[in-house]
């Protein structure tokens, strides 16, 4: 037990928990003419700025309090631009030379229509930014409102939303600081105003008016419909990018592959006390370590949880590292609580060079290269005489090339070597005679002694005549 916890501090510098407790959901994008994100400059138009609405745009634009200067605006065909009630709009039509803005076009870019399923457009659990940002270990499918959640649709200021093609439901519904029904929503989007915030079919939206009474928090879109799951993973999928791991997991309610590890537990008893325990495991170790990692206990049945564990900043192991920790406690201390947990875990770290096992696999590849290329080198010098005694280059058995190219019938072999003559060795002359050129009459007269040597006398002695 003291090695496991060990282990843990070894890995962890810091870590930022993240909970679903049914709690707010916050809507992010505007219309608003203050938001600096819905220009093309992506700063608010000054006083000698020509102000540009596309003229497809449908939006409703609200200006902010009190003036506003320009020296002109291009409206749109359709939309609406709408003055506060303590709010001034002028128009000049001229530049002026004060100073401090010197003008130019200045283009809304904030009108498109924005998806209610879309995960990029609601702020975290708790109503802050989630954390962790692309390394966030809250599943997708939470990430939008869940069925016991209060849902907040801009509290200063307009929007433009889509509401979901397919059934949805939240716990309450809040518009500008007052809690909206069925009725009232429905009644909204039919008026002027709404035509351009709401698009889409008010009876898909749901609202029960029951939010969750556990504190530690209730499951979460854990049980949605295929269509739905796909609907909300059709606009993630688009910003899905390649993760930077070895045999990447996708753990319940994500929708692309992450770096990390995942560990799904059944429990008995209370909810409330199984959460609290796992985060005691974990928070034990967060003053001291080495890594942050980031993790996210969501209920995702009656009697099952999963743990989803990310390192926050470039992926270095540290989440599966912890994750295999935590699964070797459930496995060597009993809990009465735990009777099952199984964890997954992605692979190594993927680098420029790419994983370990590729950068150890190409280190073996190129150094076998390398001793094949040294191999033939060696091979070619070998075969050149280099290096070598010249006896063991030379064959036992020589084969020459015979060419008839000279005009008077000489037969050139190619190189020297030597010629076994058997009839000179029998009367006692020398065997070896070197040649380099032999003519065919020489060849005719050892064809005729090889027949006279046929013609052999019983006592073994020839007859040689001149």
């Amino acid at each position: 037990m003291h090695r496991l916890l060990t282990i843990m501090v070894a890995i962890l510098y810091s870590l930022v928990i993240q909970e679903s407790n049914g709690a707010i959901k916050t809507w992010m994008p505007s219309t608003n003419y203050w938001d600096v994100k819905n220009w093309d400059v992506k700063r608010i138009p000054c006083r000698n700025d020509r102000v540009i609405f596309p003229q497809d745009s449908a939006a409703a634009v609200a200006l902010h309090p009190g003036a506003t200067n320009l020296r002109e605006m291009v409206l749109p065909l359709t939309g609406e631009v709408l003055l506060a009630s303590n709010g001034d709009l002028n128009v000049v039509g001229q530049q002026d030379n004060l100073g401090g803005c010197e003008g130019e076009e200045v283009e809304f870019t904030g009108g498109e229509t924005r998806y209610w399923l879309d995960p990029a457009n609601w702020n975290g659990p708790s109503g802050e930014p989630l954390k962790g940002g692309e390394n966030s270990p809250i599943p997708h499918s939470e990430r939008v409102p869940c069925e016991t959640d209060q849902v907040v649709l801009m509290n200063g200021g307009l929007f433009q939303i889509q509401l979901p093609e397919v059934p949805i439901k939240v716990g309450e519904l809040n518009i500008e600081g007052q809690d909206v029904s069925q009725e009232r929503l429905r009644n909204m989007i039919l008026d002027d105003t709404g035509y351009h915030v709401f698009k889409g079919d008010a009876s898909q939206l749901e609202i029960t008016h029951e939010l969750c009474q556990d504190p530690k928090g209730c499951i979460c879109n854990a049980d949605l419909d295929p269509l739905t799951l796909e609907r909300i993973c059709s606009f993630e999928k688009m910003r899905c990018t390649t993760a930077p791991c070895e045999d990447p997991i996708t753990p319940k309610g994500f929708c692309c592959p992450i770096c990390g590890a995942a560990i799904r537990v059944l429990f008995k008893g209370s909810w409330s006390r199984m959460k609290q325990m796992i985060e005691s495991m974990v928070e034990y170790n967060q003053k001291q370590g080495e890594y942050p990692v980031l993790y996210h206990i969501s209920r995702i049945d009656k009697n099952e949880l999963q743990i989803v564990l990310r390192d926050s900043q470039t992926y270095v192991s540290s989440s599966v590292v912890l994750a295999q920790a935590l699964q070797e406690q459930f496995e060597t201390v009993s809990f009465e609580s735990t009777p099952y947990a199984k964890a997954t875990y992605s692979g190594d770290p993927i680098t420029s060079w790419g994983s370990a096992g590729s950068i150890v696999f190409k280190i073996l590849f190129i150094s076998a290269i390398f001793v094949v290329t040294a191999l033939t080198v060696n091979c070619v010098a070998n075969q050149s005489g280099r290096g070598i005694p010249v006896e063991l280059i030379q064959p036992s058995f020589l084969f020459a090339r015979f060419e008839n190219t000279a005009a008077d019938g000489e037969v050139e072999i190619a190189q020297k070597s030597s010629f076994q003559n058997p009839l000179f060795s029998l009367v006692g002359q020398d065997s070896t005679r070197s040649l380099e050129k032999v003519t065919l009459r020489e060849l005719e007269e050892l064809d005729n002694l090889s027949d006279e040597m046929s013609s052999q006398t019983t006592d073994g002695t020839f007859s040689l005549e001149e």
